[in-house]
């Protein structure tokens, strides 16, 4: 686990699979994509072509980097023919315990000894179920849907994970782009997936009350939180909008503001107003808080606008 990342087998040419082939090849890296049928490896060579032309008519590349790109990725259906030279190895198949067991036992008979494996389970705690020998370099690298896009990665290790497997695969992330979370034990469904379970939850109440359609209920995420969340996460929201406004909202509600809430509130510990709230805002100009947040939402507002426009 130890030397400089060239290449990088991605297992599994699904959705998540291709983006990541993508990803990795974009960035300079040699790549082998695998799956066990031609029809899937050309399917996933045809999602990455049309994500990159996406990219180049936006300007992100140019359309003369696209066959560069898509030269570094390498596809087989031998599973060995990928996984033999890779430094860094990413499991991506579908969401399948068996399978997930029957692809890390037999990269760990194939992979070189360096090599890092991780998986890109949203739910498996793949960790307890290696064995002794794999155990220091396997570990969780949660990439998010379309994953050459969305910048966090959930990095979740166990007890048995080495600190040379982490460093290595927040160094890759980190080379990548992307905003590495590391989780420092297995929790069931991570972080984010937990907030996206209470959205959805809402969600279906609110449909099962008769009160909005889907469409409805989406156009009211989509035009609300979900670009509020995208400046600021929802401490820094609730400080911005004032903790005595949000606990007063909570009880109206029904719902007892909790313990961290309602201490800060007691406090006197009310936001950016105050000074202080989850975050420290005593060294910073209240207006000028507000103005980088506005500057962030207008610049999100003008792109969000295009894409609707089109």
């Amino acid at each position: 686990m130890e030397g400089k990342i060239e290449k990088i087998a991605v297992i599994g040419a699904g959705v998540m699979g291709s983006g990541l082939a993508q990803l990795f090849a974009q960035n300079g890296y040699q790549v082998g994509l695998h799956d066990i049928t031609e029809g899937a490896l050309g399917a996933a060579l045809r999602r990455s072509r049309a994500n990159l032309e996406l990219q180049a008519e936006l300007g992100w590349i140019s359309s003369e980097e696209i066959e560069t790109i898509m030269g570094r990725i390498h596809t087989s259906i031998d599973m060995a023919d990928v996984a033999s030279s890779a430094d860094y190895v990413i499991e991506a198949v579908p969401e399948d315990l068996n399978l997930k067991k029957r692809v890390f036992k037999r990269l760990g008979e194939l992979c070189p000894s360096h090599a890092t494996l991780a998986s890109n389970t949203s739910t498996f705690n793949v960790m307890e179920e290696v064995d002794e020998e794999q155990a220091e370099r396997v570990l969780i690298t949660h990439f998010f849907n379309p994953p050459q896009l969305i910048p966090l990665v959930e990095v979740v290790h166990g007890e048995r994970t080495s600190r040379a497997a982490i460093e290595t695969t927040l160094d890759l992330l980190n080379s990548v782009k992307k905003r590495p979370l590391l989780i420092g034990k297995y929790l069931p469904g991570f972080v984010v997936n937990r907030f996206q379970l209470a959205i959805n939850g809402m969600a279906y109440a609110l449909l099962q009350e008769g009160v909005l359609t889907p469409q409805e209920i989406d156009i009211a995420i989509e035009s609300s939180i979900s670009l509020r969340l995208a400046v600021n996460g929802p401490f820094a929201t609730m400080d911005l909008g004032g903790l005595d406004v949000v606990a007063a909202s909570a009880r109206t509600m029904g719902v007892e503001p909790p313990p961290p809430l309602k201490e800060l509130v007691d406090r006197g510990e009310l936001g950016v107003k105050t000074g202080k709230g989850f975050y420290d805002y005593r060294e910073k100009d209240q207006e000028e808080i507000l103005r980088q947040r506005d500057y962030r939402l207008m610049l999100l507002l003008d792109s969000w606008r295009k894409g609707r426009e089109s």
